[in-house]
């Protein structure tokens, strides 16, 4: 009986730790209705990504996909190695030059177990000053085949 309480408390401190498991703070992000004002700048904001496992989440690569009118860009991660419950911070800009709707989504490749390649659907409406506000867009993936600045 010792032998095999003995053997399940070792079992149990040599438990695996749990893999690395990626989440954003905000998905879809909707950025509503904005002017077109180039002189003005960009509208900015923070993506946070967090590690909700117990592994190490390496951040491989990020980028913008599916932008055909180029209004995002962004800066980061300021860390690319996040231990569990530790955060990253992308930093979106949007900054419309022409009137409509922009659908694009922003790609992070990382070692999570829950999610290797993680696509975050960005939206808003861009319209020209003095122009009545459209309704705000539902955000959503382009597709994988879109052309976008990029390319």
């Amino acid at each position: 009986m010792r032998f095999i309480l003995f053997g399940l408390l070792l079992a149990a401190g040599c438990a695996e730790e749990a893999p690395p498991k990626i989440a954003v703070s905000l998905a879809p992000v909707n950025l509503g209705v904005h002017v077109v004002a180039p002189d003005m700048g960009a509208y900015s904001f923070n993506l946070q990504v967090i590690n909700m496992g117990e592994e190490t989440l390496v951040i491989d690569s990020t980028k913008i996909v599916g932008d055909t009118n180029c209004a995002f860009t962004f800066e980061g991660p300021d860390v690319d190695e996040l231990e569990l419950d530790q955060s990253a911070f992308l930093l979106i800009h949007y900054d419309p030059v022409v009137a409509g709707e922009d659908q694009t989504a922003i790609e992070i490749v990382s070692n999570a177990k829950n999610a290797k390649t993680l696509e975050v659907p960005m939206c808003a409406t861009a319209v020209n000053e003095g122009d009545p506000a459209p309704p705000v867009p539902e955000c959503e993936i382009p597709p994988a085949d879109q052309a976008d600045c990029s390319d």
